[in-house]
């Protein structure tokens, strides 16, 4: 039987972003999360109990914990760990977005695809969801896409796991109605490098100048990308987005694309591909 290893960030996790294989009982299934100091513990290890998925036990930390320098060593070294033990044929982790920006996905995305991505087949979900909490980068990803069709009971059994000790932290915008049509299944294909050297482009729009100084000024923090800034124009005669051959061919080449204002998300929600937010604008 295949065997893999979900490295997931937090409790929930499993059901939120992991059921594309974790309710797969075709597979010999592990899971490995990093942030065990939460009320969701138990409500976990009752889910993995219930669905016969090996929960890996280790001394965990909490939430955001990608923001602590000291104890990023550590995971590196809890997750190897875990590799060595199951010795998984395919490992499964966060997106290159972290699903909805969560600093914590983002972290683990990175962490895994570095060490792994030329020893083991990693596959990540493709779900993408709007957040007005995290920052948010969409990074076009280019590999094998598989339709995942959601287990409704599994979904429905492990969240009533959660619900029955108050600890269902998933909020109203990420739903099940809202994930069972847009997820998929991702094979990266990705240099062990990951993300450096691509192309971004910095969208906004005619009023967003101050919004364009920042993005220059992170362009400097950023020197292994290269930069294009992208200002959009409004014709309100006949609405639509105004901007030249030039900015239209580097929006089509661009890994990742950064909407710096409302307009410019408005603009970027409405093409394929191309994503969203670096704080907390909201389309309006």
């Amino acid at each position: 039987m295949t065997k893999i290893l979900a490295i997931l960030a937090h409790c929930d996790d499993e059901v939120v972003c992991g059921w594309p294989v974790l309710q797969n009982m075709g597979y010999e299934r592990h899971l490995l999360v990093i942030a065990t100091q939460e009320k969701g513990y138990g409500a976990l290890r009752a889910v993995c109990e219930g669905e016969g998925i090996n929960l890996i036990e280790h001394s965990g930390f909490r939430n955001r914990f990608s923001e602590v320098e000291t104890i990023k060593d550590d995971i590196g070294w809890i997750v190897e760990k875990a590799v060595e033990k199951v010795k998984p044929d395919i490992i499964y982790t966060h997106n290159a977005v972290g699903e909805y920006g969560h600093i914590d996905h983002l972290f683990l995305n990175e962490l895994v695809v570095t060490k792994f991505v030329q020893h083991k087949e990693i596959i990540t979900s493709d779900i993408k969801i709007r957040s007005e909490i995290w920052p948010k980068r969409i990074i076009k990803m280019e590999g094998e896409f598989t339709t995942a069709e959601m287990d409704v009971g599994f979904w429905d059994r492990c969240k009533s796991e959660y619900e029955k000790r108050d600890c269902w932290t998933t909020n109203m915008y990420i739903r099940r109605s809202l994930l069972t049509n847009r997820v998929r299944l991702y094979k990266n294909k990705c240099p062990q490098s990951g993300i450096t050297k691509k192309k971004v482009v910095w969208l906004c729009d005619v009023s967003g100048w101050a919004f364009a100084n920042q993005a220059a000024e992170i362009g400097r923090q950023l020197p292994d990308y290269v930069h294009t800034q992208v200002v959009l124009k409004f014709n309100k005669a006949n609405p639509k987005f105004i901007y030249s051959k030039e900015d239209k061919v580097a929006i089509k080449k661009a890994d990742i694309v950064v909407a710096m204002t409302p307009s410019a998300l408005g603009f970027t929600d409405r093409r394929d591909k191309i994503i969203t937010r670096l704080s907390g604008v909201r389309s309006t």
